[in-house]
Order: C-alpha cells, then structure tokens, then sequence
C-alpha cells in the first residue's frame, strides 16, 4: 500500500506528459519478447551446434551430401532470419562443418575412396570461415573458444 502511495505521488507530481507516456499501448506484435543479449561468442556456439545437428542427422563419412546440404540449409536460414550480423554464425558452423568433412576426407582417402568432391567442400568451408573470421579480426583460438563454450 505505501508503493503505491509513492508511485500516486510521483505520478502526479510529474504532471499529464508523464501520466500520458504510462498510458501509451503496448508495442503490439512487433515488441521485443527480450532484450537481444547475443554476442559474438553466443551466436559462433549456435551456428557450432546447427553444424552439429547436421552431423548427427547425417553419418559421416557415409551421408557427406546430406551433411553439406543440412550445412547450407542452416547458412541460408540463419542469414534470411538476422538479415545482418550473421557473420559469427557462419564462423561456427563452418568451423564446425570443416572439421566433419575432415574427418570423412580422413577415413575414405584411408579407404582408398575418392574424396575429390568433398576436398571441395572442404576447401570452400575453409576459404569461408577464413573470410569470415578475418572480417570479424578473431584468432583460430577465440573461434575455438566460442564454438566450444560461447564466450
């Protein structure tokens, strides 16, 4: 009961401009649920965990197509849903996706398979991840960090 005396008593001494911006409606559809509290090590661990998903959905080495298709798919997804500063994301996932088709390069070549196709897989997650590592001036450490840990 005594907040809200105060609250009455400071409205009131505030006058009608303060009385008419707490009775403004709310934002509607379009109000934020919360505050955005993505950062660049939050957003490099979500694109990370996409990279992921795609490799549990598709086996490696046995599933590559899928696996690239799943990694493009989350790429395009991601950059139609941010519009801007979908960047660390892209570090994530490609830092991520690199490292799977390393290891399915590893095992087929090991099996005396052709790997050509996915060394060009790989090469262009690794010119991508590059570009965008450099555009956002991190180390192979700080990406390393953010994909593992998120900050």
């Amino acid at each position: 009961m005594q907040r809200l005396a105060i609250f009455i008593a400071a409205v009131t001494s505030l006058g009608a401009f303060s009385l008419t911006a707490i009775a403004a409606p709310p934002a509607g559809l379009n109000a934020p649920i919360q505050p955005s509290t993505s950062t660049v090590g939050s957003e490099i661990k979500r694109g990370a965990d996409a990279a992921d998903r795609c490799g549990t959905l598709y086996t490696m080495p046995t599933s590559a197509d899928g696996f690239a298709a799943c990694v493009d798919a989350h790429q395009s997804a991601n950059r139609q849903n941010a519009g801007v500063g979908y960047e660390a994301f892209d570090i994530g996932l490609y830092f991520i996706a690199k490292a799977n088709i390393g290891v399915a390069i590893d095992i087929l070549s090991k099996a005396g398979r052709d790997v050509a196709v996915l060394q060009a897989r790989m090469n262009l997650y690794e010119v991508r991840y590059r570009q965008t590592r450099d555009k956002l001036k991190l180390s192979d450490d700080e990406v390393q960090r953010g994909a593992l840990i998120g900050s």
